[in-house]
């Protein structure tokens, strides 16, 4: 099966992959936010994190790497063909996850009619 094998560093690899209908990804995120999103003048701060992850059938997530990044930090990534994976080290039960709360709709105004001209 196709397989995604990860290396960070000089760190041994890790082979990434899920039988059946499954995806595997590599997320790579470099975000800046606010420490306090509420207040516009709160200091910021840069987040730089990798993820190597994926969903299996029917509701599970499942993950390999999460971990942050620091400058000078080096990650290979290679598509291989293979039939030995490892093992992900976090499966969550998505099932057992209960939705958030709905928002009502907000209903909105019906658009203006364009008038006719006479």
């Amino acid at each position: 099966m196709k397989a995604l094998r990860f290396r960070m560093n000089k760190e041994p690899s890790i082979t990434a992959g899920l039988p059946g209908f499954a995806g595997v990804h590599v997320i790579v995120d470099a975000v800046v936010r606010r420490v306090d999103p509420k207040d516009p003048e709160s200091p910021t701060r840069r987040i730089l994190r990798v993820s190597v992850g994926g969903l299996a059938q029917p509701h599970e997530s499942v993950a390999w790497v999460s971990r942050a990044l620091k400058v000078g930090d080096q990650m290979t990534i290679t598509v291989v063909e293979t039939e030995s994976l490892d093992a992900p080290r976090w499966r969550t039960d998505l099932s057992k996850i209960p939705e958030p709360p709905r928002r009502a709709a907000r209903k909105s105004k019906p658009a203006a009619r364009p008038r006719r001209k006479a």
